[in-house]
């Protein structure tokens, strides 16, 4: 696997969603110009939006980027890993996080942390591959 760049770590101690949804973007900026910011900004706000109402309020984001993934991940206090669930049909706000994640990332992972104490989510993104080059170009 291609070295990491220095990845990028902010935690709900030093930094609020927007702060944190920010660095993020000027991280990709700054590193990966072939993954669809918009798509990650969304999905780091999405999770982190989770790891407040409904983690504890505690959160890390950790984003690393490499010639050919996207990683983010999210970890916070809550060991209960979050199901994709219904949507909720009755007008309430809601639901729709986990969706929304799992149609933009490559893949997606929940697990609690060894300890037992927290979980991470991961939401991974692979750099579609490239066509081959003809010879002799």
């Amino acid at each position: 696997m291609d070295a990491l760049t220095p990845r990028l770590v902010v935690t709900s101690d030093q930094s609020d969603l927007a702060a944190a949804r920010q660095s993020t973007a000027d991280y990709l900026r700054d590193g990966c110009d072939w993954v669809d910011r918009d798509a990650v900004l969304l999905v780091v706000s999405e999770l982190l939006s989770n790891a407040v109402l409904h983690g504890g309020g505690w959160w890390r984001l950790v984003v690393a980027a490499t010639a050919r993934q996207v990683r983010v991940e999210v970890e916070d206090h809550e060991s209960h890993v979050p199901s994709i669930r219904q949507a909720n049909s009755h007008g309430a706000p809601g639901g729709m996080g986990m969706h929304i994640v799992t149609k933009l990332v490559t893949s997606y992972e929940a697990a609690v942390n060894p300890a037992g104490t927290g979980k991470t989510v991961r939401a991974l993104w692979s750099r579609p591959a490239l066509p081959p080059t003809p010879l002799g170009m």
